[in-house]
């Protein structure tokens, strides 16, 4: 063997020579890596979940998934008009805010699955999930998702401006919009400040995020699965353009258990002109339906 080593060009024989160094790391102990990866999955539920710290011992803990191009900062404030027991944890997604480094996902798919990944580790208490458009969405797939592989069930799920996932059963995503499509939309459902729009700098920091985002949902497509075993709880905006009275209706198909519809007076983005009737009304639910 050595005489095999010593006829290698140099390049290999100091490869074979480096082995050693790797070796060392195959000595580190089954426990040892058992608990580097659990610091490892902490730091990744940590990325996606910065404000879970705060919600170490809430007796119920209020996973929130934004909507398109939004971030932790969509529910600013929240936590102050919740129950004091109830510990709000939004989720940051990945090419935003602190991530901004990160790529952006482009599935459904591959957001459910990386979210999973990270959500594990902080499904040790009672939790809940609420989702605002595409978060709706989000959260109603990730639920599927972890009873499919066993995981722990959120205890409700609550929804606002989302139509009812069977809607996009067998469904055929549209083309993608041209750039004035896009913002026309954007007015249109008065989720961004005009001024944000008018401001060229502003506009090219922001759209990238926003196009990725509602390129994921609008190629999302649903596949049939039994209901969920959990209640939902839906809420929509008396004017919002693009999600009727009926689309939040049909969500009573996908829950074995009560679905609850409440309106509320604004469009699609009602939890920010609205929001301090739309959180009062979530705190009630929380508290009335027992989930603490």
């Amino acid at each position: 063997m050595l005489e095999h080593t010593n006829r290698l060009p140099a390049k290999a024989r100091s490869f074979v020579h480096a082995r050693p160094h790797h070796a060392a790391v195959d000595r580190v102990s089954a426990p040892q890596r058992q608990l580097l990866a659990i610091r490892l999955r902490k730091l990744n539920a940590a990325k996606w979940f910065p404000s879970a710290a705060a919600a170490t011992e809430a007796r119920l803990r209020l996973f929130a998934f934004p909507h398109a191009g939004g971030g932790v900062s969509a529910f600013a404030n929240w936590q102050e008009q919740l129950p004091a027991d109830v510990g709000l944890i939004p989720v940051r997604y990945p090419g935003r805010e602190s991530r901004t480094n990160e790529p952006l996902l482009a599935s459904m798919e591959e957001l459910v699955r990386s979210a999973a990944d990270a959500i594990g580790p902080l499904l040790n208490r009672p939790f809940a999930f609420f989702g605002h458009s595409m978060g709706a969405a989000v959260a109603f797939e990730l639920a599927r998702y972890l009873r499919r592989h066993g995981k722990p069930a959120p205890s409700a799920l609550f929804v606002a401006g989302a139509r009812a996932p069977r809607y996009r059963l067998n469904w055929k995503p549209p083309a993608k919009p041209s750039e004035s499509e896009f913002l026309a939309e954007l007015r249109r459902l008065e989720g961004v400040p005009e001024e944000v729009l008018e401001n060229e700098e502003l506009t090219r920091i922001l759209l990238p995020v926003l196009a990725a985002d509602t390129a994921l949902y609008r190629n999302y497509v649903y596949h049939d699965e039994p209901p969920l075993e959990c209640s939902i709880y839906v809420y929509g905006g008396a004017s919002d353009p693009n999600v009727a009275r009926e689309h939040l209706e049909s969500w009573r198909t996908h829950s074995k258990l009560e679905t609850t519809v409440k309106m509320f007076e604004g469009g699609h983005f009602f939890l920010q002109s609205n929001r301090e009737q739309f959180l009062a009304e979530l705190a009630c639910a929380i508290t009335a339906r027992k989930l603490l």
